[in-house]
């Protein structure tokens, strides 16, 4: 809740007024009630005030008492019957009670007409006799503090300090009114027993705040210590700054034309801050001096509120005449100049008296109602932005724009938005590119009609329905239209102040200089506590007519969305002025009862048009007209956006079913071309059967259709799969198109060839696969026509049944009426060009990419999730695979395009066939992504949110068993990756919930999409997605694996509760399994794995190292927050309970990251005592003969990694006190962290396992002497450093790829290491490969006899052979980013050949392998451009004599050669690499093709 807001009653107070916004202060909440009541003195006001548990303040609003003069508490609060007191809600204690007295002046002047007007004033700025008579001896919790607001302006407050003299003095005391001096005697003498205090003073009171002293007299000023004339108030207390601001600005009416400001306050150490309210004034250091009370003027200290320190000031302009000839609407909405040049002295004479960080800030409001903050530099730079004179004569004569002047502004300090408003629309940090309306002025693609622009701009708007959404329909020079992506309202719908300014005379200026408006739309709310119609919920309202209706606000057409699945349209007609006026009359008296559906549509059509643009079962198809309007005879089709080619048109309109809720599987539309230009549009889908009408929509629909386009092309796409279609149809409709639909595409129902105005007819197919054909149908073809001895559609229909997949018959059949051409390829169409008759689907198919071996199948598929990008148009699946071992792999994901895929799809029959898929395994699970497919019914954020991360009723109709659903697929186990980085995971039951749950989702037909029982239900609003998550719940096993906003922590789910925060977010102990790292051969490998992920940690993070107990394997568990207490292995596993077959192996810390301003050595480059010890006493182990300590890595902040061993703990942190002593002399630097190594190192042994600045031999001390660090030890390692355990040696060999990165000016040397009898492999940590590295050597020196030569000499160090983990062997070379040199290439094509291959080290490669590497070994090249390939040699004496040849100039000829002797792959491609698999010695010189085609929907 905005801590700004008023608070609604609590429950278990319901009988409470509503409450103020919380103040640091009871005189805050005091004050925040008199502005309150503001001028309205004709009755008392009274309110009580509460204090909190954590010690603020808040004060009930005001309330207007039953009697004139007096105010009793009996009309405010409820008395407690036990007690007898007034009641206070739960959580907060009593503070004040407030009154405030009328202004009535004639009552008292009635009974006392020998009073002046001074003394009324006095009586009526005091508390009545009643009152204290009342609640001064009030026992109950408000009875210690009274305030009154006087009708004068004056604020007292009385504190209550010896009950005993007050009871004396009011005892028998009469209520009646005496003479005026037993009011000044009453006065005195509360002033004597109390403390009296005046907080906002006027004449009466003496002109000036204090306390009031006991002898004083009617004029007297109060006693003020202290330098103030006035009480300084303070806003509520906010969570940010521009809470604060708002909070103070928005209760005061500020003058027009008159400069404000105010300072701003945070809370020492957090994120509170408070606010003065603004004062008329410009002049800031001065005020400052004036109003806030230092305890130290020169460092800025303040002494009152506690605890905070002053943050900035703040100003608000209210000129009433622009200060700048160049758009004033902005002007009038940023700093002046001469604000801007008072922050800037103000910041330049105060920020060096503090000692503390930041420089002081500068905040103005504007009024749009945005927040902005500027940063000063507060360097010689700055210094122009202090001139504001010149800065005035610049805008206001012109030379200077202002949205210039604010990209001046924030080229110096650092401007930032931190509140938004319609102009300043986009929050964070202003840029050089900054513009006004910003986020109101993102364009849609250009569109043909308006129609069309609109209906993009309702399908973006959706279902979000938790508040309104506005945006212009603009029309360019060449009559194309967009429109400006939505926005929220802010306010009401259809006016143009969100979207854009005004000039003078209130027009409308469109910011976009090239469009002029033509339009706007705008969206209704959803709001599920109003029971309305769908007539009334979807319909204009009053309201919207009102404005629309406006003349400032005049628009050719304005669209409502409705809902999801609703576009109106109103066209006004601006000839009927009358009919105009007359409506314009009716809506001035509907405020109270505003027009029925019938009547508005009913009037609206006698003033213009209300028509259907989305049609729906509210309002019926599109193009209906309402109100009794005549009916169009003729539609224009749906219409795609412009594009610059059919086949970005085609990739679009394919895009956009794969998005539509509503989208039927497949359909045929056609592409449009300008007459003159090259512009290309697509029209919807339709059915077969309805392609004639399609046709002739396209035509002659509409008039821009007749006079600038003609159709041009027939297209196909293809968008979901209907499930259990025979094996033909089901090839067909995944991988090309429909026979029947490949037959009304080429003939119109006479059977006539379409578009005979083209010599021959082009047919796009965008198939499910991905894949784009284009089929040009000769127009000479006689393949379709039976009376020239043709193929009648009835016999292709009986040869695909007589076929079997790939279906060759049938597609060279096709293709020889014609050119079938691949544009852009998916797995089945791997190839680009014509499809020839040799064609083979699947021809370029490789070995699936496998994750690395993971011991749990949550974190194979947690792993896989990485690797899916931003784009999710598509959906992409795979599978988690149980290998032999019992481990587990994932495939990494494909684009497998619909939910429920057939694991063959990934185990292609081509894969098994070669080998190349993992043997022995066992489908055990399956994942899949979700495309982002908006639902045509209202939901809240929330919901919405659930509903796009929750498998969808199609997926979950699929995979329980039915009598509808004749193929099962599902293997078990069901991931899904939501859109949100979310992972979840289901098992159905066998429970009768889980029937329940099968029948439930039974779809009426398996060929429509969304048609379930409970997708109906979400669809009318009886079931919401969260109960579809508990009935999932209830009828099997619902986990989070992996988080996210809406499914917050992981865990079992077994019923929503909202966003769910785990005891193990908060730290306590485990409530799922932890995620854990890939396998490792290595337990220095699986520490060096979790050092490397990068990311900032504003804690220390640890977790746990395990062991396999029958192999030497190891796992390490993914960082957890540390926080305070233990280590315990409660925190990261249920129950403490480890893995089967696993046992504790160690535990590392991930060091918090440092601020940039720390220079501590213990901060960056090591780990406090504290979490050390903290860390030794979780891998403690005791026994009777002993106690020992398992080994600890430490991942320091600056990137070191080490291992530290403890034979004993060390005195110095023996105990939790001697600890925290020891923490702050290091903290402190009174000792240094060498000498805390030092210490360490005495009981125990470092290893320092990748270095640092400071770890590092090399290490320069503070006066240039390499000092390293003496007490650690430097010895070379024998063993390698690897990578995770993969099952396949490619994936190994991609991963050390991935991790190095592109490539930048190094190269290296690497290698891949094989299990045979585990069938396991890693990558050995790559070796920069210099001159001077022997990374040749420490990689592959095998002894004598070996590819490396021994080294001998004097003084010459033998070479060490490397020592591989027990079992491993070489299997790989691999070398990166490495190219081949020869003295004069022959042509371009060549030298990028050599720039992109390194030949030249092929034969040491091929000696390395021959020599020390298993059977079946190969090389790994990884080119500069980010290919990998691939070399296999096969030894024989023809190879050994090509590379010990040299290639001299001639590199084709020896490149040819070495593809057709040896076997040369492409594993991944990149921009010169485009064509995976073996390279022939035919592609040689290897040819750039053209980048295939890109689709981009703007």
């Amino acid at each position: 809740m905005d801590s700004t807001s008023i608070s609604p009653l609590a429950a278990s107070s319901k009988d409470f007024p509503p409450m103020s916004p919380t103040f640091n202060s009871a005189d805050d909440a005091a004050y925040w009630a008199q502005l309150q009541i503001g001028g309205r003195r004709d009755l008392a006001h009274g309110a009580v005030i509460v204090q909190s548990a954590n010690g603020k303040y808040r004060a009930t609003r005001p309330v207007i008492g039953k009697r004139t003069l007096h105010f009793s508490f009996d009309d405010l609060l409820a008395k407690d019957p036990a007690t007898g007191h007034f009641f206070v809600p739960e959580g907060y204690v009593g503070v004040a009670y407030f009154i405030a007295h009328a202004a009535d002046r004639a009552e008292p002047r009635r009974l006392h007409p020998t009073w002046t007007e001074e003394q009324i004033t006095l009586y009526l700025g005091f508390f009545f006799i009643g009152h204290l008579v009342s609640f001064l001896q009030d026992p109950g919790p408000y009875g210690q503090r009274h305030y009154l607001s006087g009708p004068n302006g004056s604020l007292i407050k009385y504190e209550s300090t010896e009950p005993g003299r007050e009871r004396q003095l009011l005892t028998s005391r009469s209520t009646t009114i005496g003479p005026f001096s037993d009011i000044e005697r009453m006065i005195q003498r509360l002033a004597q027993i109390g403390t009296l205090s005046v907080l906002m003073a006027n004449a009466a009171w003496g002109g000036r705040v204090g306390t009031v002293p006991g002898n004083w007299t009617p004029g007297q000023p109060a006693v003020n210590r202290t330098v103030h004339d006035d009480t300084m108030f303070y806003a509520p207390v906010a969570e940010s700054s521009s809470q604060a601001i708002l909070a103070a600005s928005s209760v005061l009416a500020l003058l027009p034309n008159t400069g404000y400001l105010g300072f701003v306050l945070r809370r020492i150490n957090s994120r509170e801050r408070l606010a003065t309210y603004p004062m008329a004034s410009t002049a800031a250091t001065s005020e400052m001096f004036r109003v806030l009370r230092f305890d130290n003027v020169n460092t800025l200290k303040l002494a009152e509120p506690a605890g905070y320190e002053l943050d900035g000031v703040y100003f608000i302009s209210r000129a009433d005449t622009p200060g700048s000839a160049e758009e004033p609407w902005l002007s009038q909405r940023f700093f002046t100049p001469d604000e801007l040049a008072a922050g800037l002295q103000f910041a330049h004479e105060n920020s060096h008296r503090r000692d503390y960080g930041d420089e002081l800030r500068l905040y103005t409001a504007t009024r749009d109602g945005a927040v902005l903050q500027y940063d000063p530099a507060l360097d010689v730079a700055e210094r122009p932005l202090r001139d504001n004179a010149g800065l005035n004569q610049q805008l206001r004569s012109g030379a200077l724009k202002p949205s210039d002047y604010v990209r001046n502004v924030a080229s110096h300090g650092q401007l930032s938005v931190i509140h938004g408003s319609p102009l300043w629309d986009i929050s964070g940090r202003v840029g050089a590119d900054w513009q006004p309306y910003a986020a109101a002025q993102n364009l849609s693609p250009v569109f043909v009609t308006a129609d069309d622009a609109a209906r993009f701009a309702h399908q973006a708007i959706g279902s979000l329905r938790d508040q309104a959404y506005v945006g212009l329909i603009l029309q360019s020079a060449d009559k194309g239209f967009v429109a400006t992506l939505p926005v929220p309202a802010y306010g009401p719908r259809f006016t143009l102040d969100r979207l854009c300014p005004r000039d003078a005379d209130g027009a409308p200026i469109v910011l976009h200089s090239t469009y002029a408006l033509h339009g706007m739309y705008a969206s209704r709310r959803h709001d599920g506590a109003r029971m309305l119609s769908a007539e009334a919920a979807q319909m204009f309202t009053d309201g919207d007519i009102r404005a629309l209706l406006d003349s400032r606000n005049s628009v050719i057409v304005a669209y409502l969305s409705g809902a999801a699945d609703s576009l109106l349209a109103y066209r006004g007609d601006q000839q009927a002025l009358a009919a105009r006026a007359r409506l314009r009359g009716r809506l001035a008296t509907t405020l109270t009862e505003p027009l029925t559906v019938t009547e508005l549509t009913t009037e609206l059509a006698g003033t213009g048009e209300v028509s259907v643009i989305v049609g729906s079962d509210t309002w019926g198809v599109r193009g209906t007209v309402l109100g009794g309007g005549a009916q169009k005879a003729a539609h224009a089709p749906l219409l795609g956006a412009r594009f610059a080619s059919a086949e970005l048109a085609v990739l679009d309109a394919r895009k956009r079913a794969r998005g539509d809720y509503r989208a039927t599987r497949c359909g045929l539309g056609f592409i449009l071309k300008h007459k003159t230009r090259e512009e290309y549009v697509a029209t919807e889908t339709v059915a077969a059967n309805a392609l004639d009408r399609l046709n002739h929509a396209s035509d002659f629909g509409a008039q821009v259709l007749i006079d600038e386009f003609r159709t041009h092309a027939v297209y196909y796409a293809a968008s979901w799969l209907p499930r259990d279609l025979s094996t033909a149809d089901g090839w067909f409709a995944r991988h090309f198109i429909a026979l029947n639909d490949l037959f009304a595409a080429l003939y119109d129902d006479n059977g006539t060839q379409r578009l005979t105005h083209h010599q021959d007819l082009t047919l796009y197919i965008a198939s499910l696969d991905g894949a784009l054909l284009r089929y040009r149908f000769s127009s000479t073809s006689t393949l379709f026509d039976l009376a020239q001895g043709g193929t009648g559609s009835e016999d292709l229909l009986a040869l695909m049944t007589r076929d079997t997949p790939p279906y060759r018959s049938v597609l060279n059949r096709i293709a020889t009426g014609g050119e079938l051409q691949v544009r852009i390829t998916s797995e089945c169409w791997d190839e680009r060009g014509v499809v020839a008759a040799q064609w083979k689907p699947f021809a370029l198919i490789q070995h699936r990419q496998l994750s690395p071996v993971f011991l749990w199948q949550d974190d194979a598929v947690r792993f896989s999730m990485t690797h899916i990008g931003p784009d999710r148009e598509r959906v992409y699946g795979g599978l988690v695979l149980r290998r032999n071992d019992g481990r587990f792999v994932a495939t990494l994901p494909v684009a497998v395009d619909v939910e429920d895929f057939a694991p063959g799809w990934i185990r292609l029959d081509q894969l098994v066939d070669q080998g190349v898929f993992l043997a022995g395994s066992t489908v055990v699970a399956r994942y899949h992504s979700r495309r982002e497919v908006e639902p045509v019914f209202a939901l809240t954020s929330e919901q919405r949110a659930l509903y796009l991360n929750l498998f969808s009723t199609d997926f979950l109709s699929a995979i329980l068993p039915n009598s509808i659903n004749a193929t099962h697929l599902s293997p078990g186990d069901e991931y899904l990756i939501g859109l949100d980085g979310s992972l979840i995971r289901y098992r159905l039951g066998n429970s009768a919930l889980a029937q329940q749950l099968t029948a439930s989702l039974a779809a009426p037909s398996l060929l429509q999409q969304r048609q379930t029982p409970l997708e109906l239900q979400m669809r009318n609003g009886t079931l919401k997605p969260t109960d579809l998550v508990d009935r999932l719940a209830q009828a099997g096993q619902l986990q989070v694996v992996e988080g996210s906003a809406i499914w917050g922590s992981p865990r079992r789910v077994l019923q929503w509760s909202g966003v769910h925060t785990s005891a193990q977010s908060l730290l306590r102990f485990a409530v799922s399994e932890p995620a854990l790292s890939p396998l490792f051969s290595q337990a220095d490998d699986a520490a060096r794995h979790v050092n490397g992920l990068a990311q900032e940690r504003q804690q220390i993070m640890f977790g746990y190292l395990l062991k396999s107990l029958t192999d030497e394997c190891y796992v390490l568990t993914l960082p957890v927050a540390g926080g305070e207490g233990s280590l315990t292995l409660e925190r990261v596993f249920p129950e403490g309970l480890l893995p089967t077959g696993f046992a504790l192996h160690g535990l590392y810390l991930l060091a918090p990251t440092p601020s940039a301003a720390s220079s501590m050595d213990v901060q960056r480059s090591f780990i406090s005592a504290g979490d050390l010890t903290r860390a030794l006493d979780a891998v403690r182990v005791s026994s009777a003969q002993a106690t020992t300590y398992l080994g600890v890595y430490a991942c320091c902040a600056d990137g070191a990694l080490l291992h530290y061993s403890a034979d004993q703990t060390a005195a110095e942190w023996s105990s939790f006190p001697a600890i925290i002593a020891y923490d702050k002399q290091l903290q402190s630097g009174h000792e240094s962290l060498l000498e805390f190594v030092r210490k360490l190192i005495k009981v125990g042994s470092l290893r320092v396992l990748e270095r640092s600045r400071y770890w590092s031999p090399l290490r320069v001390d503070a006066t240039g002497v390499k000092s390293g660090i003496g007490v650690v030890r430097w010895p070379k390692d024998k063993r390698f450093a690897l990578g995770p355990l993969f099952a396949h040696a490619d994936d190994a060999a991609r991963a050390a790829q991935s991790k190095l990165g592109p490539f930048t000016d190094k190269q290296y040397l690497g290698a891949i290491v094989c299990k045979p009898d585990a069938q396991l492999w890693a990558a050995v940590q790559p070796l920069e490969d210099g001159l001077d590295s022997h990374a040749a050597a420490r990689l592959f020196y095998s002894g004598p006899g070996g590819p490396i030569a021994s080294v001998s000499g004097p003084g010459a160090q033998p070479l060490s052979i490397p020592v591989l983990p027990s079992g491993f062997k070489l299997a790989a070379v691999h070398q990166f980013y490495k190219v081949t040199r020869v003295i004069s290439p022959t042509n371009a094509q060549e030298q990028r050949l050599m720039d992109n291959l390194a030949l030249a080290d092929l034969r040491f490669s091929v000696e390395v392998l021959q020599k020390n590497a298993l059977p079946g070994a190969c090389c790994y090249l990884s080119s500069r451009g980010g290919a990998l390939l691939k070399f296999t040699p096969n030894y024989t004496a023809e190879e050994t004599r090509l590379l010990d040849e040299d290639m001299g100039a001639d590199v084709s000829s020896f490149f040819q050669r070495l593809t057709r002797i040896s076997k040369l792959e492409v594993l991944d491609v990149d921009a010169y690499w485009q064509r995976p698999g073996r390279v022939g010695s035919s592609q040689v010189p290897y040819s750039i093709e053209q980048a295939p085609l890109k689709h981009d929907e703007l």
